[in-house]
């Protein structure tokens, strides 16, 4: 299954990974069918699934600095588990196609759905903010349970639990870089992310309520 050790773990031979990638979408589309979304808010989820692999790629220069935790933790956040977890698999995957794609896919995918569940833990209901105080906590938080879930990846037969504190050490400077630019996103983008997943329900029922008069006159 395995064609070498790369720096990430395991490399995935070509079919491996083919097979891997589409598991994962298959998974991915049908927790978000089971969510049972309107056409509108299949839309806007399918929109800011590109705008933050667009924005991943663009952050790739800067060492673990990147939107995609923050977006996923509000996702899970106002949208719930199952769109969150779907928009995390999606983010993966769409952007390691650009970034870089393989065995360290799994923990990223797995990492950020554990993060979109944190999210849908912690706000019980969608139509609610989070205060700037806790999304600050929260992302810092989310930061630290994403690198913790990665560093698996790193993990082989012979790892030893003192081995892994040792991963886990060495990797302290991108996870203070993690941590700093989640709540620099929050800073700059954690209002207007949250404005724009919000008024989801609002406006679908609004469009519903369009077409039924418009279903009744015609």
């Amino acid at each position: 299954m395995f064609s070498a050790i790369g720096t990430h773990g395991p490399v995935l031979s070509p079919l491996a990974d083919l097979m891997l990638d589409i598991l994962f979408v298959s998974f991915a589309f049908v927790l978000f069918s089971m969510s049972k979304p309107s056409k509108m808010q299949s839309l806007m989820f399918g929109a800011f699934v590109l705008v933050i692999v667009a924005s991943r790629i663009l952050f790739q220069p800067l060492p673990n600095v990147q939107p995609v935790t923050l977006a996923v933790l509000l996702m899970g956040a106002h949208q719930g588990a199952q769109r969150g977890v779907s928009f995390a698999v999606l983010v993966t995957l769409l952007s390691n196609v650009f970034i870089g794609d393989g065995w360290w896919t799994i923990f990223q995918a797995l990492g950020w759905s554990a993060v979109a569940l944190l999210g849908a833990t912690f706000v019980s209901k969608t139509n609610e903010m989070l205060d700037f105080k806790s999304l600050l906590i929260l992302s810092a938080v989310s930061a630290v349970l994403f690198d913790v879930i990665t560093t698996f990846s790193l993990v082989d037969s012979s790892t030893t639990p003192i081995d892994f504190l040792s991963l886990l050490y060495s990797g302290l400077m991108y996870d203070f870089f993690h941590v700093i630019g989640n709540m620099s996103f929050v800073v700059w983008f954690g209002h207007t992310m949250q404005q724009f997943l919000l008024p989801l329900p609002e406006i679908t029922e609004d469009v519903q309520m369009v077409e039924d008069v418009y279903v009744v006159r015609g």
